[in-house]
């Protein structure tokens, strides 16, 4: 967990410094492993809007979306 937190300060000020799809999954992506799942979901809908404003392939971020309502819909 320490470790994951560590990473999301990292991926924080990648986002700061320029907000791009890929630093935006990857923040999701740590959001969802720590739990934090509303977090994770404005996160993963920023990337995919990243994503199709790039015209970037977003499957992976539309699988973790999916993963994270489910995980939701547990709490």
């Amino acid at each position: 967990k320490q470790l994951l937190e560590k990473a999301e300060e990292w991926v924080l000020t990648s986002i700061e410094l320029e907000s791009t799809y890929h630093n935006n999954d990857t923040h999701a992506n740590i959001l969802y492993k720590l739990g934090r799942y509303a977090e994770a979901e404005k996160a993963a809908s920023q990337a995919v809007a990243l994503a199709k404003a790039a015209k970037v392939e977003f499957t992976s971020t539309a699988e973790l979306k999916a993963r994270i309502r489910q995980a939701r819909s547990k709490e």
